[in-house]
């Protein structure tokens, strides 16, 4: 055995993980050729001999083994390595295996590597805008603003009311920004829709305590790729 590889493994519970991983073996299985990501390793000797990798941006790990095949046989251990999912998550489980399939395509084609590092490392287009996220309770609930008015006697329902639209219409003259309305409870999107129209997203709260809802929310606009989170 001259080197060999480790089995690919993603650091995701996703059932998308699942099938990437099969493809990989398979590919692994029946061509003899792993990637980087599954942790290669070779006889220094035979590395020496090789004069290791090229100095390329990308595509330096395909090319290695294709050497090293013809150096001598291979192993892959059936022991996992753990790669980071984070790519497939960001970019979308199909979109980022469709493009790597591409450009080792296109590799194969012959395509110079610098070109083909461009066109993988290069950031998409990204919106100018900033998300601004409101996080409300709507009127009706009376445990709203129990601060302000605990030495107030009434229902307080206007002044809760008041409290949220100036607050909107504050937030409504920041430029360049997105506006989302997070509220609870989670079953007044009714109400909350009539006070704030149709100039805000929506979508409820989630979690306990304000930490775990200022976290969900954060969560909520990274899933929905307003925000990145690289």
């Amino acid at each position: 055995m001259v080197g060999g590889s480790f089995r690919f493994r993603l650091d995701s519970a996703a059932w998308q993980a699942r099938l990437i991983e099969r493809a990989v073996d398979r590919r692994v299985r029946w061509l003899d050729l792993a990637y980087g990501d599954q942790a290669l390793f070779v006889r220094r000797d035979v590395f020496d001999a090789m004069g290791g990798y090229r100095e390329w941006p990308l595509m330096e790990d395909v090319e290695f083994v294709r050497r090293l095949r013809r150096a001598g046989k291979l192993y892959h251990s059936a022991q996992p390595v753990l790669t980071s999912a984070r790519r497939w998550e960001r970019d979308g489980w199909w979109r980022r295996s469709a493009k790597n399939v591409m450009l080792q395509a296109l590799f194969f084609a012959g395509v110079a590597p610098e070109r083909l590092a461009n066109w993988y490392s290069h950031p998409p287009r990204r919106s100018t805008r900033e998300a601004l996220v409101v996080m409300a309770r709507v009127p009706s609930d009376r445990r709203g603003k129990s601060r302000l008015t605990r030495d107030l006697g009434g229902d307080h329902l206007e002044l809760r009311r008041a409290l949220l639209l100036d607050t909107l219409d504050a937030v409504r003259g920041v430029a360049d920004a997105d506006l989302f309305v997070t509220f609870e409870p989670a079953d007044s999107i009714a109400e909350m829709r009539g006070l704030v129209g149709d100039g805000a997203r929506l979508f409820p709260q989630q979690g306990d305590t304000l930490g775990d809802r200022m976290r969900n929310a954060f969560g909520h606009l990274f899933a929905a790729g307003v925000l990145d989170a690289s």
